[in-house]
């Protein structure tokens, strides 16, 4: 084979690669397209539950926060233990969330900076407390939960669940930019774990809005390192464990609303991403040897490129085979309908209205602004840390 061979073959290869997972994200888009029946709104059984907030310098938005678990609680047997990680803070965050209700721990750690070790702190921190919590809900500081969150959490793992993921939405300004992030979390967090849940097929941790039994969180959560949602579910699927969706546990949290802040986040989560593909790979092998197809679906989904990226790789490869046609040009044409489906579906199994789609307008400014994103991620020399993202509620 010739180099010039070779190199078809990568582009077709690449093209397929990219066409299979809008492929896949269209049929679960279709699956979720059908109504949903109403789920109880209060627990009957008594449940011990922890609820740990990571924060870093989050005086602005805490309060919020904790009011809003403190009434998520109050629809349940037993009221939760809210428990704030104050981490790293220079700032009020600690003194704040403990007049709202809110236990604090402070932790003071700057050579392991980030959320996941917060949380990793917390819950070995809180194992042996007396009586001990049967289970632990994360979320964020700058969240607000709906009153529902937590009984529809409990309903989920008294149905036999070791990991749920709550649907994280976004709240805030309607900034262009924060516009175009509620749509595509409404298809990223709501349609497509939606059709994996009614497959009975696991998803990825979203980073904000889960809960682990008590078993699961003390056995580790290995979320160490940049993308620490990714990590917890690598680290589950390596236990056979996957992690169930409930939609009708809700969080919405702030968003960047700036590209230059957003830039922050998202460089940080896709570099930790494209770190963590071959543990992903492992654990998804790991998961199926031990015939938990569930788990290695979860593991798999870490492996899912960006939709921004599949478009880009559609039409720029595919505009290469314009010339010559061929089987390359075929999946790439097919690519790029299916991504049009995979939209279509997935905004409408989303309920999305239709002022909320005017902000697709921004679609293009933000395709490439996430390709210079995915760029920076790979470059090989370009060194990373966490470090906090500005939000509109520091403004």
């Amino acid at each position: 084979m010739t180099a010039v061979d070779a190199l078809l073959v990568l582009r077709v290869v690449l093209i397929a690669y990219v066409a299979a997972w809008l492929a896949w994200w269209a049929v679960l888009s279709v699956i979720a397209l059908a109504p949903r029946r109403a789920r109880p709104r209060r627990a009957v059984r008594p449940f011990r539950w922890a609820v740990i907030v990571p924060a870093h310098n989050e005086a602005a938005s805490i309060a919020a926060c904790v009011a809003s678990l403190r009434r998520a609680g109050s629809l349940l047997p037993e009221p939760p233990m809210i428990v704030v990680v104050a981490d790293n803070c220079s700032d009020a965050t600690g003194a704040i969330a403990q007049r709202a209700g809110a236990w604090v721990l402070t932790r003071t750690n700057t050579e392991q900076i980030g959320k996941g070790f917060a949380l990793e702190y917390a819950v070995q921190h809180l194992r042996d407390f007396d009586p001990q919590p049967q289970a632990f809900a994360f979320v964020d500081a700058d969240t607000e939960v709906d009153e529902g969150f937590l009984v529809a959490l409990q309903h989920t793992l008294e149905r036999g669940e070791h990991a749920v993921q709550a649907y994280y939405g976004v709240a805030g300004r309607s900034d262009d930019l924060t516009a175009l992030r509620r749509l595509a979390f409404k298809i990223l967090h709501w349609s497509r774990p939606l059709g994996a849940r009614r497959l009975g097929l696991g998803m990825g941790i979203k980073g904000n809005g889960m809960a682990l039994r008590r078993t699961a969180a003390v056995a580790g959560l290995g979320s160490g390192g940049l993308a620490e949602d990714a990590a917890m579910t690598l680290a589950l699927a390596r236990r056979g464990i996957r992690v169930a969706f409930a939609p009708d546990a809700r969080v919405y949290g702030q968003m960047a609303g700036t590209y230059n802040d957003a830039s922050v986040q998202d460089d940080r989560w896709e570099r930790g991403r494209f770190g963590l593909y071959p543990e992903a790979v492992r654990s998804s092998l790991a998961a199926l040897r031990q015939g938990r197809v569930s788990a290695a679906a979860g593991a798999l989904d870490v492996l899912a490129p960006p939709l921004s990226l599949t478009i880009v790789v559609l039409a720029v490869l595919g505009a290469t085979f314009v010339a010559v046609p061929g089987p390359g040009a075929l999946i790439a044409g097919g690519g790029l309908v299916t991504a049009g489906l995979y939209l279509f579906f997935g905004l409408a199994a989303a309920r999305v209205s239709p002022r909320e789609l005017l902000a697709l307008r921004m679609a293009p400014r933000f395709v490439l602004y996430k390709v210079g994103v995915l760029v920076r991620a790979a470059w090989p020399w370009r060194q990373s840390t966490w470090e906090r993202t500005a939000r509109a509620a520091d403004r």
